[in-house]
């Protein structure tokens, strides 16, 4: 049974749940290239997004291909057109990139995985509402140096 009449103000006040304002650190065995995505990634969500295990986990996964991802692109933009000719160093550099693209669609999926994607933070409506929403032509301020008078426009 409840109380009757008026609540006190001890009554009303819920205990607030202490936030985090601190964002989650990298591992210390990454790679310095690899720190640099987690602090990149971490730092572009609210604290405590990666506060799971399973998160920090699939994050660890997700630095350390981005990293092997953009080292195998290096390799890849250093390859010359004479040597791609080559038959040997031809189907080296087409492995390159086959392993690219693998790398590419298992980064796509983790960071699906781990919500980092809009398609993962949008339904459909919400998309449709944010499309429709959004205007198609410029800024009228933004007309290109063009000005509009009496309906008609006249260039600079």
């Amino acid at each position: 049974m409840t109380k009757r009449g008026r609540k006190s103000a001890a009554e009303i006040l819920t205990p607030i749940r202490p936030l985090t304002d601190r964002h989650q650190p990298a591992p210390a065995d990454m790679t310095p290239a690899q720190i640099r995505i987690w602090e990149h990634i971490v730092s572009s969500e609210p604290p405590g997004w990666f506060a799971t295990g399973a998160h920090q986990d699939l994050l660890r996964l997700y630095c350390e291909h981005a990293s092997s991802r953009a080292d195998l692109q290096t390799l890849i933009d250093d390859c010359s057109a004479e040597a791609i000719a080559c038959e040997n160093t031809g189907a080296a550099f087409l492995r390159m990139l086959t392993v690219r693209d693998r790398e590419t669609k298992l980064l796509a999926s983790l960071a699906r995985q781990m919500r980092l994607t809009h398609q993962s933070r949008y339904t459909p409506q919400a998309a449709g509402t944010a499309e429709r929403n959004n205007p198609t032509g410029g800024r009228p301020w933004e007309n290109n140096g063009a000005y509009i008078s009496n309906g008609t426009s006249h260039d600079p």
